[in-house]
C-alpha cells in the first residue's frame, strides 16, 4: 500500500513539474489596467504601470499645455500628471474622492495619468480585438493599441510616456 502511494505521489510530482504549455492565445494575450474616463473606458498594459494611488494635490504649472493638469509629489518625487480627458476633448470634469493617478514608467522616463476611477485588472486576447476605429482621430488615434469588441480602448502606455510633446522640462 505505501508503495503504490509513493508511486502515485512521484507521478503526481512529475506532472506538476512539466513546463505550462502555452497557447498561441496565451502569447497573445495582454494584461491591462481598465478605468473610466466619463462615460469610456480604457485601459493601459500592465506592464506600463509603475502603481497606481489616490489622487490627492496638484501643484498647476504656467505655461504647458492644458492637458498637462500640473505636477504631484509622490514620495519626493516630482512628476507630471496628464488629464487625458483634455487630451482628448471629452467633458472635463473636477477630480474627487474617486479619482486615481497611474504612474506611468519607460526605462528613463515616468508620467502621471488621471483617471476617473479603477475598474482593475483584465486579460484581454489580442486577436479578439481592433486595431483602429474610423471615427478615432487625432490623440486617441496616436496611442490607440487596441479596441475590444466591448469597446474598451486599449491606449499604449509605451507611446504616452515617451511622446516628447509631453515632456515637461
Amino acid at each position: 500500500m505505501l508503495e503504490k502511494r509513493q508511486k502515485i505521489l512521484r507521478q503526481r510530482a512529475e506532472e506538476m513539474a512539466l513546463p505550462e504549455q502555452s497557447t498561441e492565445e496565451d502569447r497573445q494575450a495582454l494584461a491591462v489596467v481598465e478605468f473610466t474616463l466619463g462615460a469610456e473606458h480604457y485601459a493601459i498594459e500592465l506592464r506600463h504601470v509603475r502603481e497606481i494611488v489616490p489622487f490627492r494635490e496638484l501643484t498647476p504649472l504656467p505655461g504647458v499645455m492644458e492637458a498637462i493638469a500640473g505636477v504631484i509629489n509622490l514620495r519626493g518625487e516630482i512628476v507630471a500628471l496628464l488629464d487625458l480627458k483634455r487630451l482628448f476633448a471629452l467633458p472635463v470634469s473636477a477630480a474627487d474622492g474617486n479619482s486615481r493617478i497611474l504612474v506611468l514608467r519607460s526605462v528613463d522616463r515616468e508620467l502621471a495619468v488621471l483617471a476617473d476611477a479603477i475598474i482593475g485588472v483584465r486579460h484581454l486576447s489580442l486577436a479578439n480585438t481592433l486595431s483602429s476605429l474610423p471615427t478615432l482621430s487625432g490623440w486617441r488615434q496616436d496611442y490607440l493599441l487596441a479596441i475590444t469588441a466591448d469597446r474598451l480602448i486599449v491606449l499604449d502606455g509605451g507611446k504616452i510616456v515617451m511622446d516628447p510633446r509631453l515632456v515637461v522640462g
